[in-house]
């Protein structure tokens, strides 16, 4: 996130953004940090959380055992169509406003 790569441009803040769905529904490996927002949202952290003293470390990892990953990347996938698909995210937005 932002938070991470820019801190002076964001803050500290660390949210959930598209880029997030959209990497998940793509069946892609999402690393880094997770936010709260998308953990609550999914049930569980869909992100392989980045050693940020050796970064590289967690990416050659990722990229050394993609096989073991194949699992997680479809239950993001499996995830976000079930939790993060725009007529789930619009009747919670309506719930939240009436709240």
């Amino acid at each position: 996130p932002g938070s991470i790569t820019h801190p002076e441009r964001y803050g500290r803040y660390v949210a959930l953004t598209q880029r997030y769905l959209e990497t998940m529904a793509a069946g892609a490996i999402p690393v880094g940090v997770c936010p709260p927002d998308l953990r609550k949202l999914m049930g569980y952290n869909p992100v392989v959380e980045l050693n940020q003293t050796h970064p590289l470390v967690t990416l050659e990892h990722v990229l050394d055992n993609l096989g073991m990953y194949s699992e997680v990347t479809e239950r993001n996938r499996i995830a976000v169509e079930r939790n993060a698909d725009w007529r789930v995210r619009i009747e919670e937005l309506r719930y939240a406003c009436n709240a």
